[in-house]
């Protein structure tokens, strides 16, 4: 793999810019667009999100009579299900499919056990069920990839309203509903153990899953938190003393941390302080459990029948593609975190600071170690770096991640040439095109890439990464930077819009980030008409008048 087992992956967390509405504060855009507006409504969903030239309002803390009254979207009016326990395997096993192969932290069998002990003996309140029921409400709600891309926005009127949205295109949502509202009843019952950290982690994995940022934040937080208290004043790994619990308990901690530290970077939130722990520096080993281990035999009371394991959809080969993915992905996003720690510890102004040989230096640096990365990947999750989206599941978002990490790496050349770009050193000016030119490219393929329908445990964070390369490409455009063609820059900047209007039902941030984006898009086509109008009637002047 990309790193060493012996080096120190480690993933630092502090206070850093760099978040989608950031880029709002660049001088280009003269100050029109509030962050808050957009941040106050991850915060509470309640507040209005129609009025863009609005004051933003904070969210509510002394009167919680509106957000009683709140009618969540996920949520219809319909009697609530009924949670069948027979359905239970069948649903764990499609979690198996669509959700654990993307975090394969599990052993699949420990999963079944547990199944098998609600069918047998139906829901409890023990921590157990709890976990079972939120492997169920992901599995409602998650389906099997598709690389469908989302309608763009010109369409004609009636077709606008018939728009597919996330909500009428995934039908097992209010099932999801139900099953994760019986999980929560449960989640405050817990004790600290690790399979409460398991339940906490899953349910923030659930409220990514169903664009709740904010939720999941606190009990990404919850989970680390607990898994501190397990570990607290304690050598490595003195939360367990079997081999297989020490390698259960690595999984839950690099997937705690990186699970909080992703949304850390978009939403300002107190970090857990996971990372002071240091648990583990080395790459958690897969799950092999065997009935010796003591956390498995607690719930494997019943030998779980041959047939159901021989039936399922869950193959080894799967595993293995899905454990390739987790540690790849755990590598990149140490990449990330260099890349953060660069660049994105101070202001913007810091790049204009940087010696401008220092930042190519650095900048290709940091592009050599992503090659590097991108060259280890096995086979089975590999991609072309300069090929559109592939349809392999886990080689998309690996790709995803690798454009993530580029547009991030170039960002500051796009900054300086907007601040410099009356500067008289051509040369530097010739270089700083070029690597403009790279980030342009970069920030369209990202648009792309996450203009699908699919959803995820990163469906939030993609659509926050697309808003953010939507607005690069129009402060660039602002700025009279043409690196990409006027009609591939619209059509990058349209993609977006669509991406988050798809979506935006479930996340009124989103919408307001939509409305900024196609008013910054709208003022810039029209003073591109104006240009190209007041050029015709100039040209139009000076042409000679000829008479008979």
């Amino acid at each position: 793999m990309p790193a060493s087992p012996t080096q120190s992956p480690q993933l630092s967390q502090h206070e850093y810019f760099g978040s989608s509405e950031d880029v709002l504060g660049w001088s280009i855009f003269a100050g029109k667009y509030d962050r808050r507006w957009i941040e106050a409504l991850i915060f509470d969903p309640t507040l209005p999100s129609d009025d863009l030239s609005g004051t933003p309002t904070s969210p509510r803390v002394h009167d919680d009579s509106l957000r009683n009254k709140f009618e969540d979207p996920r949520q219809g009016s319909r009697v609530d299900p009924d949670l069948r326990k027979e359905d239970v395997p069948h649903l764990v096993e499609a979690f198996l499919l669509n959700v654990h192969v993307k975090n394969p932290i599990f052993d699949p069998n420990y999963l079944r056990s547990m199944a098998k002990a609600v069918v047998d003996h139906g829901f409890n309140w023990e921590a157990s069920s709890c976990l079972v029921l939120t492997v169920c409400a992901l599995a409602a709600i998650s389906s099997t990839f598709a690389c469908r891309p989302i309608r763009g926005t010109s369409i004609s009127p009636e077709d606008a309203a018939l728009s597919e949205t996330s909500l009428s295109t995934t039908p097992g949502y209010h099932l999801a509903e139900a099953y994760y509202i019986a999980s929560r009843k449960r989640i405050g019952l817990l004790k600290d153990t690790l399979l409460a950290t398991e339940c906490h982690f899953m349910s923030g994995v659930y409220e990514m899953y169903s664009l709740r940022p904010l939720q999941a934040a606190t009990s990404f937080n919850r989970a680390c938190v607990t898994f501190q208290t397990l570990t607290w004043m304690r050598t490595e790994y003195y939360i367990t003393e079997s081999q297989l619990g020490k390698a259960r308990a690595s999984r839950l901690y690099w997937s705690c941390l990186k699970s909080e530290h992703e949304v850390s970077i978009e939403i300002r939130f107190p970090s857990s302080g996971l990372t002071k722990l240091n648990y583990t520096s080395a790459f958690p080993p897969p799950p092999l459990a065997t009935k010796t281990d003591d956390w498995y035999r607690i719930y494997t009371q019943v030998e779980v029948e041959s047939s159901q394991s021989s039936n399922s959809v869950w193959t080894q080969n799967e595993f293995e593609h899905g454990w390739y993915y987790y540690l790849a992905d755990i590598a990149a996003r140490r990449l990330l975190q260099r890349v953060i720690e660069l660049f994105y510890k101070r202001s913007e102004v810091a790049w204009l600071e940087f010696p401008f040989l220092t930042l190519v230096h650095t900048v290709e640096e940091l592009d050599r170690q992503l090659v590097e990365w991108h060259r280890a990947l096995p086979g089975v999750i590999s991609f072309d770096m300069d090929s559109n989206a592939t349809n392999n599941e886990l080689a998309f978002h690996l790709q995803a991640r690798a454009l993530e990490i580029k547009e991030r790496i170039y960002r500051p050349f796009l900054y300086r040439m907007i601040c410099q770009k009356d500067s008289h050193d051509i040369s530097e000016q010739n270089a700083l095109r070029l690597f403009v030119t790279v980030h342009a490219i970069t920030c369209s393929k990202l648009i792309q890439q996450w203009n699908v329908r699919h959803r995820h445990h990163g469906t939030w964070l993609m659509s926050r990464q697309s808003f953010a390369c939507a607005l690069l490409l129009l402060a660039g455009r602002r700025a009279g930077i043409e690196v990409l063609p006027d009609e591939q820059c619209s059509e990058s900047v349209q993609a977006s819009i669509a991406t988050l209007k798809f979506w935006e039902d479930e996340a009124p941030d989103l919408k307001a980030s939509r409305q900024i984006l196609q008013d910054i898009h709208d003022q810039l086509h029209e003073q591109q008409m104006s240009t190209v109008g007041l050029q015709t009637y100039s040209d139009n002047a000076t042409k000679p008048i000829h008479t008979k």
